[in-house]
C-alpha cells in the first residue's frame, strides 16, 4: 500500500485526502474520473457539489470536510471518520456507513434513501427525525421498540421509504397490510407477517427465520440471498421472485405459488411444498434433497440441472413435460406422480 499526494508532508489535511490505492477505484478511466477532485479537497479543503459516486474511502480520514452538496450515492464510507462532517444536501442514496463515525456531522437535507447504517455513530448529528428512527431501528431495536407502540411503528414505516437492514425481530407487522419501502437486509426473524403484501419489493439478503408469513404475498420481490429457514409461509405467493441463492430449507411452503420464480442454486433442503405449483420456475443447481413436493404441480419445469433430488417426494406431483435424466428416476419417489409422458407412476 503506499499513499496517493505523498508530498503534501506534515500537512494535516494530506491525511483527509490521502489513503492507499485500495480506496481509489480500481479501473484507470474511473481514477481519472474523480482524480480532480481529490486534488480540489487536497487544495482547498472544500468540495462541495463534488461528483464521487460510487468511490470507495473505506477507512478514511475525512474529519470537518465540507462535502455539502456532493454526489455520494453508492460510496462505501464503511469505518470512515466523518466527525464534523458538512454533509448538507448532499446525496447519499445507497452509500455504506457501516461502523462510520458522524459524531456532530451536518446532515441537514441530505439524501439518505438505502443508506447502511450498521455500527455508525451519529451522536450529536444533524440527521432529520425519519432517518434518525431508522438508524435507531437498525442500532438499537431493542430500545426503539420499547418506547414505542406497535401501531407508532406501523404509522411510521408507511412514511419511508427505504429502512435497509433495519431489525423487525418478533415484531407483529400484520397490521401493516401492505409495505412500500426497500427493506434489503432487514431482520424479520420470528416476525408476524401473515397476510402482509410486499410485491415487487426489494428484500435481498434478508432474514425470514422461522417467520409467519402464512397468505402473505412476495411476488415478484427481490430475495436474493434471502434465509427462510423453518419459515411457516403455507399459501405464500412467490410467484416471479427473485430467490436465487435463498436458503428455504425446512420451510413450510405447503400450497405455496411459485409459478415463474427463479430458484437458481435455492436451498430446499427438507422443506414441505405439499400442493405448491412452480410452472415455469428456474430450478437450475437448486438443491431439492428430501423435500417434499406431494400433489405439487411442476408440470413443465427442467429438474435436469438441480444439484439433488435424493430422497425428494413427488408423490401425486403433476410433472407432465417436466425434464428428467433417466437416473433422476432412481433417486426420488415418485408414486402416484403424472410422469413427463403422461402416465401415472406406480407405487
Amino acid at each position: 500500500m503506499f499513499t496517493l499526494f505523498k508530498f503534501c508532508g506534515r500537512l494535516r489535511f494530506c491525511l483527509l485526502v490521502s489513503f492507499s490505492c485500495s480506496f481509489v477505484l480500481s479501473t484507470t478511466s474511473a481514477l481519472a474520473q474523480h482524480i480532480g477532485v481529490i486534488q480540489q479537497l487536497r487544495t482547498s479543503r472544500h468540495c462541495p457539489a463534488c461528483n464521487l459516486e460510487r468511490a470507495n474511502f473505506q477507512d478514511a480520514y475525512l474529519r470537518y470536510a465540507n462535502l455539502a452538496g456532493a454526489n455520494l450515492a453508492g460510496v462505501n464510507l464503511k469505518s470512515a471518520d466523518l466527525r464534523q462532517a458538512n454533509l448538507r444536501d448532499a446525496n447519499l442514496t445507497d452509500a455504506d456507513l457501516r461502523d462510520a463515525n458522524l459524531q456532530g456531522a451536518d446532515l441537514t437535507d441530505a439524501s439518505l434513501e438505502g443508506v447502511f447504517w450498521a455500527g455508525s455513530n451519529i451522536t450529536q448529528a444533524n440527521v432529520a427525525t425519519r432517518w434518525r428512527l431508522v438508524w435507531e431501528m437498525i442500532n438499537q431495536p431493542e430500545t426503539l421498540f420499547q418506547e414505542t407502540s406497535n401501531s407508532a411503528l406501523i404509522t411510521y414505516l408507511a412514511t419511508v421509504t427505504s429502512v435497509a437492514g433495519a431489525n423487525f425481530r418478533y415484531r407483529d407487522l400484520r397490521p401493516l397490510s401492505r409495505v412500500e419501502l426497500s427493506l434489503r437486509g432487514a431482520n424479520f426473524n420470528g416476525a408476524r407477517l401473515d397476510g402482509v403484501q410486499l410485491q415487487h419489493q426489494n428484500l435481498d439478503d434478508s432474514s425470514f427465520f422461522g417467520t409467519y408469513l402464512h397468505d402473505s404475498d412476495l411476488s415478484n420481490a427481490q430475495l436474493r440471498n434471502a434465509d427462510f429457514r423453518y419459515a411457516s409461509a403455507t399459501n405464500i405467493n412467490l410467484s416471479a421472485a427473485h430467490l436465487e441463492a435463498a436458503d428455504l430449507s425446512q420451510a413450510n411452503l405447503e400450497n405455496a405459488l411459485l409459478d415463474g420464480s427463479f430458484l437458481e442454486n435455492a436451498n430446499f433442503r427438507g422443506s414441505q411444498l405439499a400442493g405448491a405449483t412452480l410452472l415455469g420456475a428456474n430450478l437450475n443447481n437448486a438443491n431439492l434433497f428430501n423435500a417434499s413436493f406431494r400433489g405439487a404441480d411442476l408440470s413443465g419445469v427442467d429438474l435436469r440441472s438441480v444439484e439433488s433430488l435424493a430422497q425428494a417426494d413427488f408423490s401425486e406431483a403433476q410433472l407432465q413435460g417436466v425434464q428428467l435424466e433417466p437416473e433422476q428416476l432412481k433417486q426420488a419417489i415418485f408414486c402416484g406422480a403424472t410422469m413427463p409422458s403422461g402416465i401415472v407412476h406406480r407405487c
